[in-house]
């Protein structure tokens, strides 16, 4: 079977704070997968690099066997949007 995504050894900074460093995952095709965890463990890092909004500092992304979008694209030359939910206490 071939693998539908691949990150291999990524890594991402914001300034001094490390969201990603070394991660690596294999999804292959017709697999269900989910990423959770709380609130600053780095999911929306990962959701952001695999739709290509945000680049890796270190190896890549790829999508079939291809690099992702964001390394063959500029992330603020893109049409699309990304916007996160907003959630309400009470």
């Amino acid at each position: 079977m071939s693998a539908l995504l691949e990150l291999q050894d990524v890594a991402k900074a914001f300034g001094r704070v490390r969201a990603m460093d070394g991660v690596s995952l294999t999804v292959d095709r017709g697999e269900f997968f989910s990423l959770l965890g709380p609130s600053g463990c780095g999911t929306n890092t990962w959701l952001r690099l695999i739709a290509g909004f945000e680049t890796p500092d270190a190896d890549r992304v790829l999508l079939g066997s291809r690099h992702s979008f964001a390394e063959r694209y500029p992330p603020l030359r893109k049409q699309d949007s990304h916007g996160m939910p907003k959630y309400r206490g009470g």
